[in-house]
């Protein structure tokens, strides 16, 4: 007596009470599904396209990178070198209005130490000797001082200094000047004009952490120089001191910090929005890949005709479920099915007539066994299902509806039905996937030989409590 569904479902229920895995619940066999416990390794390839993403990735911010140090570098030396360029400028306009004075020999000027607006012209002031244009005297007479060259940079200095533009002194090269150097660097530059060439020269520094600067223009005498000079062992052409120019950099350093941190801003928001591009294309590269590589595996394990699974795929679905068998003593059932005399269908309504068929009986097999048991394809007109976890006992059920279903497949332009012949056997710890087979297609062939439409049963696979489903004729 065969088990329904439902027995079979309660008997599985009981089994894992027992600590045994229950039997899967018959909802028809997914190729897709089965697919996807299969050892595919779609990752390998989806894998490459991560480390091309990876390494695109690492390029990306490389060069992102390099190129904010290069802008940083690049605004810093711009910045420095316009802060030269402008000193330079400055070094010449200050030497010139000092030439101008020197070659004068000092100059007068308005005394104006009250901060009162000078006077516009002699005409307002009065003239030298205190009295208006008018003949009456003046009652306060412009007063004028003399200033030579180095008390001019000392004012310049003092001027620009309180504006914080730059800061200005004269250097003497003698050691005995009342105009010494102020520090290290200006008495090396000294030491080096005293035994060579005088040059300009400039410098960076960072004292106390307020960035400057710095530039020395020698001094050199001429013949209106040693006239005070002479003295002091000068002689023409030969430096006798230098004017010494700081400019700070704060506030230009200020400005390129300001500018790096902008630029960093941007170059990360411009390089997260690439790597998210980049990232959204990988992953829909890979989901596609993924997708692909699943439908050609698929391809390739499936039964062009049927849908069902091909002999590779069967070997694969099989060998996991026997690997699982021995390891938790699942029992497995084969049943091999052969259609009778299909030859005869092909001969007299054609091949496309049986081909229909042959949809129709894997449609049916599909259909009417769990996800978990492996169909397929074996050739021709035979099929072969590998039931998991069930005994021969619980298989009875199975090749009973599927014989019956079969005796009701009806192919339009085809009057006849066909009967079919199963051979069975159940899977023995001790043997391999092909013995399994081996022994179904013995038990197969031993029907085809008593005439078909049977159930044929393997050595030691006969149900102990079941007798064989009787035979049954065939229809035509």
């Amino acid at each position: 007596m065969a088990e329904s569904p439902a027995k079979r479902d309660e008997a599985g229920r009981e089994g894992h009470a027992e600590g045994k895995p229950p039997a899967p619940a018959p909802r028809g066999w997914s190729f897709r599904k089965a697919t996807l416990t299969l050892p595919i390794k779609p990752s390998e390839h989806v894998r490459l396209v991560w480390q091309f993403f990876v390494a695109l990735a690492l390029i990306v911010v490389i060069f992102v990178a390099m190129l904010y140090v290069l802008v940083f570098r690049l605004d810093r030396e711009l910045v420095v070198n316009q802060v030269a360029s402008d000193t330079d400028q400055l070094a010449a306009a200050v030497q010139v209005a000092w030439n101008w004075n020197v070659s004068h020999g000092g100059v007068y000027v308005l005394d104006n130490a009250d901060g009162q607006p000078a006077p516009e012209s002699a005409k307002e002031a009065g003239n030298a000797e205190g009295t208006s244009p008018e003949g009456t005297s003046s009652e306060a007479a412009p007063a004028y001082r003399f200033i030579n060259h180095a008390q001019m940079l000392s004012e310049m200095s003092e001027f620009a200094g309180s504006g914080v533009k730059f800061d200005g002194h004269l250097i003497g090269v003698k050691p005995n000047t009342h105009r010494p150097p102020r520090d290290e660097w200006e008495a090396s530059v000294l030491s080096k004009w005293r035994t060579g060439s005088a040059e300009p020269t400039s410098t960076l520094t960072n004292p106390d952490g307020n960035p400057l600067y710095r530039t020395m223009v020698p001094l050199v005498a001429d013949a209106a120089c040693l006239q005070c000079h002479r003295r002091d062992g000068f002689k023409v052409g030969e430096a006798i001191g230098a004017i010494s120019l700081e400019v700070p950099l704060s506030a230009a350093y200020a400005a390129i910090l300001k500018t790096k941190l902008t630029t960093a801003l941007l170059y990360g928001i411009s390089l997260l929005v690439l790597l998210l591009v980049i990232s959204l294309l990988v992953l829909r590269l890979s989901s596609q890949l993924k997708a692909a590589y699943y439908h050609i595996e698929q391809t390739a394990r499936e039964d062009a005709l049927t849908g069902l699974p091909n002999r590779r795929a069967f070997r694969e679905f099989a060998d996991m479920q026997v690997a699982l068998s021995r390891r938790h003593g699942w029992p497995l059932t084969l049943i091999m099915m052969d259609i009778d005399e299909f030859k005869q269908i092909n001969d007299t309504y054609g091949h496309p007539k049986g081909d229909e068929m042959l949809k129709e009986y894997a449609r049916v097999i599909r259909e009417n066994i769990r996800g978990s048991d492996v169909p397929c394809r074996w050739g021709g007109e035979e099929f072969i299902i590998l039931l998991v976890n069930t005994k021969m006992e619980n298989a009875v059920s199975v090749w009973e509806r599927l014989r019956k279903l079969f005796g009701d497949i009806r192919v339009e332009g085809v009057p006849e039905t066909r009967t079919v012949t199963f051979g069975v056997a159940q899977f023995r710890p001790d043997e391999s996937l092909e013995d399994l087979v081996k022994r179904a297609d013995d038990a197969l062939l031993a029907g085809k030989h008593s005439g078909g439409n049977t159930i044929a049963y393997a050595p030691e696979s006969a149900p102990s409590d079941e007798s064989p489903p009787p035979e049954t004729p065939a229809t035509t």
